[in-house]
């Protein structure tokens, strides 16, 4: 289970971080963070200072996949690997 949740982070990272097929690395970590999200962050059963802390955290990663949604949405942009492949293959 570590090892495929350190493959789809790796990979998902390197991905938007290149811009090398931006939108698969996204949804590879969407698919990684809503199970570690609800598993790691279940604020609903913390009590005291644990419940505030970790409902920032699960917010914080809802916030995280709002913003992979909009990679997939719009790709990964102009200064990309994706763009720049694109852009070779035209000339």
């Amino acid at each position: 289970d570590y090892v495929v949740a350190m493959i789809f982070l790796l990979a998902g990272s390197a991905s938007l971080i290149t811009g090398f097929h931006a939108r698969a690395g996204a949804l590879l970590l969407i698919i990684f963070l809503i199970p570690a999200t609800c598993h790691m962050h279940d604020f609903w059963r913390a009590e005291g200072i644990q419940r505030s802390i970790q409902a920032a955290m699960y917010f914080k990663n809802l916030g995280l996949m709002g913003g992979l949604l909009f990679v997939i949405a719009h790709g990964s942009g102009p200064l990309s690997l994706d763009q720049w492949l694109e852009n070779r293959k035209r000339k």
